[in-house]
């Protein structure tokens, strides 16, 4: 199923996004966003995103890439894509930077 993925929760939302892990010491998981940015983060701030997905957490899509998100089930997670289902059942494929867990 390719490398493993991780959410990854930015202190400045507080969102989940993807994200790479860079290093880890102790309690402390150093990771990599997709637009570059770094960040040292609590390993309980970091989730596997393979049981993050079996746990059934919804993530939400940006729709075509246009900035509108919308909740999302993915379907299937690809070496650089992932499948989403919209809610009104509208399938798409895009990249793992366009999801993102909001935080309510």
């Amino acid at each position: 199923m390719g490398k493993p993925l991780f959410w990854a929760r930015w202190s400045e939302d507080g969102n989940l996004y993807f994200a790479n892990i860079v290093s880890t010491s102790g309690n402390n998981v150093t990771v990599s966003y997709y637009d570059g940015t770094e960040e040292v983060l609590d390993k309980s701030d970091v989730l596997n995103a393979y049981e993050a997905l079996k746990a059934g957490l919804w993530p939400h899509g940006n729709w075509e890439g246009r900035g509108a998100f919308y909740p999302c089930e993915i379907q299937k997670m690809n070496e650089e894509t992932v499948v989403v289902q919209y809610e009104d059942g509208v399938v798409e494929t895009m990249p793992y930077e366009w999801l993102v867990y909001l935080q309510k």
